[in-house]
């Protein structure tokens, strides 16, 4: 536990010192928000809100994807961890927390407004919250794992994105569900249980992403 709040300390310094991440992935979605709100029928733009919003979610993990253990890899500093007695489980789930806030984060920021960019009404605001909360979280387990088991692989970004595609999209789908219930007036409880069955399965594949790294110390 100890090793685990000093890596995400560490984490959440290096995303404060440098605010660039969070502020280009704010940019972003309110930018891909206002585009996909211009140029969408209004007629039908309650119906595509969910799809957008996710749509937006996911292309922030894969747009940040590559860069999860960049840093620390060209540096050394992840080699430096590997040979001290870290565990390995504990490097990924901190930087699964250090990747969250840079790419999760500025997409629940930005919820409020992506209401208003898509003319939703405010009482799903709830709802949306807690989906993108969940949903990111899975998302960034999702990816940090995958960015593991490809570190070092020649193509990395092509093998991760290979990789955890397949679990991202499930998230991606139970989440906009949530927003498309909840316009509907329904009740979301069953589709909020699903995101908790992904997450619980994105906690299970850490180990994977934990093997990944310590095969690395031991080659």
């Amino acid at each position: 536990m100890h090793w685990f709040v000093t890596l995400l300390h560490y984490e959440c310094l290096l995303v404060l010192r440098s605010g660039k991440d969070i502020a280009l992935m704010l940019g972003f979605a309110l930018i891909a928000l206002s585009v996909m709100a211009l140029m969408a029928d209004p007629a039908w733009l309650h119906e595509a809100a969910a799809a957008m919003i996710w749509t937006v979610v996911l292309f922030s993990v894969l747009l940040m994807i590559e860069r999860i253990f960049q840093d620390d890899h060209h540096s050394g500093r992840l080699d430096a961890l590997l040979t001290q007695a870290v565990p390995c489980w504990v490097i990924v789930l901190a930087k699964a927390g250090g990747f969250w806030l840079r790419a999760g984060l500025p997409m629940i920021v930005s919820a409020p407004l992506a209401i208003l960019l898509l003319q939703l009404p405010f009482f799903v605001l709830p709802a949306l919250l807690v989906s993108l909360i969940l949903g990111t979280l899975t998302l960034s387990l999702f990816a940090t794992t995958g960015a593991a088991l490809a570190l070092g692989a020649r193509q990395p970004t092509l093998l991760v994105m290979v990789l955890v595609l397949p679990l991202l999209i499930p998230v991606v789908i139970f989440g906009a569900l949530v927003l498309e219930r909840s316009l509907a007036g329904h009740a979301v409880t069953g589709h909020f249980l699903w995101l908790g069955v992904c997450f619980c399965l994105a906690l299970a594949c850490v180990p994977f992403g934990a093997m990944a790294l310590k095969a690395r110390t031991v080659g």
